[in-house]
């Protein structure tokens, strides 16, 4: 009977020190596997450098942008709107989801007069493929807020980028219907 009490007691205080110990098991194993995962991510940076900023299609473009417009004015490739809109006084307050709006959005190019830096024309590649209700909602906006502000817009087919000539001709429509445009308003 002694033998059962001793093998009894020896047994519970074994299950009392595995009770114990098993939390202990637990988090050293599961430490275990974070650093595993920290050595997998450490060797692993968190950001890797884009392999180019612009695609080939944009690459075309801008060399023929950059070709059209000569010396007295100046192209910018990926200019968020917030660089060349703000919206009047007041106005954010009122209409905060166009405040947002203005910050996320982004335009492809952005022809600028070299000597002042002042925006002149907003160039936009545009995937006719694409013609989703919501890529249409998206374009009319945009045209919208920069009709607003007083830039024009100059839409170019990314299936088929222009030419330096066709380019030169659709910068010159472009311009001169925005200046009869405003002429008209004023």
């Amino acid at each position: 009977m002694e033998l059962l009490l001793v093998i009894l007691a020896a047994m519970s205080g074994l299950v009392l020190l595995a009770s114990l110990a098993w939390p202990l098991v637990m988090n050293y194993r599961l430490f275990k596997l974070k650093l595993k995962r920290m050595d997998s991510i450490r060797g692993q940076p968190r950001y890797r450098k884009v392999d180019a900023l612009l695609d080939t299609v944009q690459v075309q473009t801008l060399a023929s942008l950059k070709q059209v417009v000569g010396k007295d004015l100046a192209v910018y490739p990926k200019v968020r709107l917030a660089s060349l809109l703000k919206l009047s006084q007041g106005k954010e307050e009122a209409n905060p989801q166009t405040a947002a709006y203005i910050r996320q959005q982004a335009v492809d190019f952005v022809v600028c007069d070299n000597s002042t830096q002042k925006p002149v024309l907003v160039v936009m590649l545009r995937n006719s493929l694409d013609q989703s209700t919501q890529t249409q909602h998206r374009r009319q906006q945009l045209e919208e807020v920069l009709t607003d502000a007083g830039l024009p817009l100059l839409p170019i087919a990314r299936q088929q980028p222009p030419t330096s000539v066709q380019m030169a001709q659709s910068l010159q429509s472009a311009l001169t219907t925005f200046v009869k445009q405003q002429a008209d308003a004023a």
